[in-house]
């Protein structure tokens, strides 16, 4: 039972509530004393409406026809991407288009270098098309509000997709789009844009080309691209410009030698135009106006209040005057404002009734690097204040990076441990050194979770691990978390498998309820390790108590222990009924992509155990594709999968044939996992059939006499097996009777039925009584009916079926005659004579004949492998056999083709 463990132990990581205790987050500044940084329950508005703002066109802006037109026309792409420099006017352009067309169905997200995370964009994405009519984001924007749940980008992307499936006709703009340069985003948005809906037109602008594939739009004719020499001014353009919009006054011949210089760039155009209004002059001309011209011709003729403001208030995302008060202290910093404003220095008026203005890049560019030319000292005493005045405002996402900035990141690091409802705040963690995340195990947990699941960094994650383990080494409660370390590639001993968590450790660790609620989960799975079967269901049914029902993604893993109960004990139809409660988690998760591959894993163990073939198929090749997706998985990640896909073959390919694979799982649980007990149930079936290597029998039998009283029930039965073999009937008796007596002592209904069938063999085969035999099938039948637990049957078939087909079936309930008589057909030969094969059976069974391996018969009939693996199903049944050499002969013996 050891892969119980290994399945699950990737979602026992801890996913905050929207848990909010109050903080007393404190900094000394200078000699200012100390200031109280932030009360919970405010939200990080001030910023995203910043960001999310339709920047309002300047007073007297050009109406540009001919572009106007072009962007008209451009509805029927669906996609405009318009490229241009910095200062060529596209948000102008698009700003004023919206306008002057009367577009209210719009939103907008300025983008900035914080959003280059998936979860920061697609949550940004989400709140800007929130407000288009027809959009359903709420059940959305509840899941980034769920306690800080996982998200996959790409998945998170198909569901925004979804969200806005059915809104009116309606604008979103992306304004930077260069500055998305992180895979994983990029990715997404590809995703996004591979069937968005028709009703939505998206204007993304940016000064560089596409970072993500564009191709397949401009094929469908879904793409209207606009450069930058599309967007520059002409002459006449120009002179408006000058007059109507910076209001310049200036006569015929000066304005005609600024439009000269310029070149129809605007940015050039509204710097000259600065440069002249403060009495300077240049030659330089066009765009090979830089910082160096902005220093002598602009920043020079400022007063020096003026420059320091500008400054000082560039380390702002957005600035109003009490942000400027909080940076500068008390001063007239309206009017500075409205004189810069004058001046036609970049600023950008964001809102304004509420006064929030914000830099445009071109000179807030240039204000950063002067910023950074100051001394450290003065540059974190700043970013402190700023961080100050935003949490006070309670914008603490904003906060961070001045956190950070500052050299505060013990306080950072306080601060993400409130915020672990505020997903677009997890890629913070990275920029902490490893000892704040050490300190706090909430930090560290996250970590290892954004790191491992959400922006993939295993040496980040592992990183994050060791920290757990350190900060935490001789707690009790760390061991409810050490077998995360097999999805860092650490080696861990599932031979020793730490002791579960008490009751009263759990509760004296001081943790928030989510992870007390994951403690007493991942302690519900070493009770259940140990065979513990009251224990591990007493704390599966106290982990939901205390955390179960508003996070998706804790609510199945707290769902996914009292699954793997039921199936261990062989309570298959409730543990089904698990899965069906599982599925309504997955399908309210964005990690759902994620959270598929495990449900369909988990799913095809019972589907195994109850011989379905078509289910165990279909939820393989599920998790098959899901994985796909995730080729950063490390091999521990997906041992599920594999274990399942191995018995699958055996079961209903052969022994034979699954060999090999099985041969690589156990080399790789030797090293990884120090044991191959784990996959005792897979060792089972070439052991049944006497076909495991010799090497790996040996191994088996070691590991359990070194364990003694510690090996699982499945483990005690192989090797019950193997011992009988051996012809230690004694030891090999004992062994069985033992397993038997704990099985019907704890109501372990799948143990029971594959000890009593396998004690039933043992005794046909050495001449027991009939009668004993009979009352173990019977025994066996009885707990096997009803939730239909056919596995054990179908591998006792080469000594039992004849027993099964003489047993007095009247002789037992409605319910076991029905049980009975589909064990018969499961485990008896076909009987002999006529072509029971089916066209498509026979063609397969050429192909085989061939020597072609499955994959190559799927590719020559042009079938699925899954297809190919039921036909050969059907074909051991009908004929009687179970490995393919057995099918051939068996049909040339019966002469089924020519």
């Amino acid at each position: 039972m050891a892969e119980t463990l290994v399945k699950t132990a990737v979602l026992s990581y801890n996913y905050r509530k929207n848990v909010s205790p109050v903080v007393d987050v404190r900094m000394a500044e200078d000699d200012e004393g100390m200031h109280d940084m932030w009360q919970p329950g405010e939200q990080d508005m001030a910023l995203l409406s910043a960001k999310l703002k339709i920047p309002a066109p300047r007073r007297g802006y050009i109406v540009r026809r001919e572009l106007f037109d072009m962007l008209a026309r451009g509805w029927i792409f669906g996609v405009t991407y318009i490229k241009g420099a910095a200062g060529m006017g596209k948000t102008t352009l698009v700003s004023s288009f919206l306008r002057e067309n009367g577009v209210e169905n719009a939103a907008w997200l300025s983008l900035d270098t914080d959003d280059d995370d998936p979860l920061t964009f697609w949550h940004r994405f989400a709140v800007a098309a929130a407000a288009l009519p027809g959009a359903r984001m709420e059940s959305l924007m509840a899941l980034f509000r769920s306690g800080g749940t996982p998200l996959q980008a790409e998945e998170l992307a198909a569901r925004v997709r979804v969200a806005v499936s059915d809104v009116e006709p309606c604008v979103v703009v992306l304004d930077d789009m260069h500055l998305l340069q992180d895979g994983a985003v990029l990715r997404s948005f590809e995703r996004f844009l591979q069937d968005f809906p028709e009703n939505l037109h998206l204007f993304l602008l940016s000064r560089e080309d596409p970072a993500f594939y564009t191709g397949g739009l401009a094929v469908a004719g879904k793409l209207l691209f606009i450069d930058g020499e599309a967007l520059r001014l002409s002459e006449e353009e120009s002179v408006r410009f000058l007059r109507d919009t910076l209001g310049l006054e200036a006569d015929d011949d000066r304005v005609a030698w600024l439009t000269g210089q310029a070149d129809g760039w605007i940015g050039g155009l509204q710097l000259l135009a600065a440069a002249d209004g403060m009495g300077a002059g240049s030659t330089r001309t066009g765009q090979v106006l830089t910082a160096d011209y902005l220093t002598r011709e602009i920043f020079a003729t400022l007063t020096a209040e003026e420059q320091q403001f500008l400054m000082v208030t560039a380390i702002l995302p957005y600035f109003d005057v009490a942000l400027c008060t909080a940076l500068l202290g008390e001063g007239s910093h309206a009017q500075t404002i409205e004189r810069l404003i004058a001046k036609n220095l970049f600023l950008t008026c964001v809102n304004e009734d509420a006064g929030i203005y914000r830099y445009h890049s071109i000179l807030w560019e240039y204000l950063k690097r002067r910023f950074e030319a100051i001394p450290q000292t003065e540059q974190m005493a700043l970013h402190r204040r700023a961080a100050t005045a935003l949490c006070e405002r309670g914008e603490r996402v904003a906060a961070l990076p001045h956190l950070i900035a500052a050299g505060e990141f013990a306080r950072a690091g306080q601060l993400l441990g409130v915020m672990g409802d505020c997903a677009e705040s997890w890629h913070y963690i990275n920029r902490l050194p490893l000892d704040i995340v050490r300190a706090d195990t909430n930090l560290a947990v996250q970590s290892i979770v954004y790191n491992l699941l959400i922006h993939p960094d295993i040496h980040r994650a592992k990183q994050s691990y060791s920290a757990l383990k350190t900060s935490n080494e001789g707690h009790p409660f760390l061991r409810a978390w050490q077998q995360i370390g097999v999805y860092v590639g650490e080696s861990v001993d599932f031979n020793h498998p730490p002791m579960p968590v008490l009751p009263e450790q759990i509760d004296a660790a001081g943790m928030n309820p989510v992870v007390q609620a994951l403690a007493y989960a991942g302690s519900a799975s070493l009770f259940l390790e140990r065979e513990d079967y009251e224990n591990s269901a007493k704390f599966a049914d106290r982990a939901y108590e205390i955390g179960g029902g508003d996070n998706p993604f804790v609510d199945y893993y707290l769902l996914s222990s009292r699954a793997q109960l039921a199936e261990e004990t062989g309570e298959l139809n409730e543990s089904l009924r698990f899965f069906e409660k599982m599925q309504e988690a997955v399908t309210r998760s964005p990690t759902v992509g994620l959270l598929k591959i495990f449900h369909a894993v988990g799913r095809t163990g019972v589907y195994l155990k109850r011989m379905e073939r078509e289910p165990a198929a279909a939820a393989l090749d599920e998790a098959d594709r899901g994985l796909k997706q995730y080729p950063n998985f490390s091999y521990l990640m997906t041992f599920g999968y594999a274990y399942n896909r191995i018995e699958y073959d055996i079961i209903f390919d052969s022994v034979d044939a699954a060999l090999p694979d099985l041969e690589k799982l156990l080399d790789r649980s030797s090293r990884d996992m120090r044991t191959i007990l784990v996959c005792d149930r897979l060792i089972l079936h070439p052991v049944v059939q006497n076909r495991l290597p010799e090497a790996w029998a040996e191994r088996f039998l070691q590991e359990c006499g070194a364990l003694g009283g510690q090996v699982s029930l499945m483990s005690q039965l192989v090797g019950a097996r193997l011992r009988w073999q051996r012809r230690e009937h004694d030891a090999a008796i004992q062994t069985v009777e033992q397993v038997l007596s704990y099985s019907r002592a704890h109501q372990n209904r799948l143990m029971l039925v594959s000890a009593g069938l396998l004690r039933a063999g043992m005794l046909l085969q050495s001449g027991g009584e009939t009668r004993i035999i009979q009352n173990l099938l019977r025994e066996a039948i009885h707990y096997a009916w009803e939730n239909r637990i056919l596995l054990p049957f179908f591998v006792e078939r080469f000594v039992l079926a004849d027993v099964f087909a003489a047993f007095p079936i009247r002789e037992l309930p409605e319910s076991e005659q029905l049980f009975l008589r589909d064990v018969r057909a499961l485990c008896a030969p076909a009987p002999l004579g006529g072509n029971v094969l089916s066209e498509r059976e026979q063609e397969v069974l050429r192909e085989l004949a061939r020597g072609l391996t499955n994959p190559q018969i799927a590719e020559q009939l042009c079938i699925s492998l899954a297809t190919v693996k039921t036909h050969l199903l059907n074909m051991y049944g009908k004929l009687g056999v179970s490995t393919r050499v057995q099918a051939v002969e068996e049909a040339r013996k019966r002469k089924l083709w020519s």
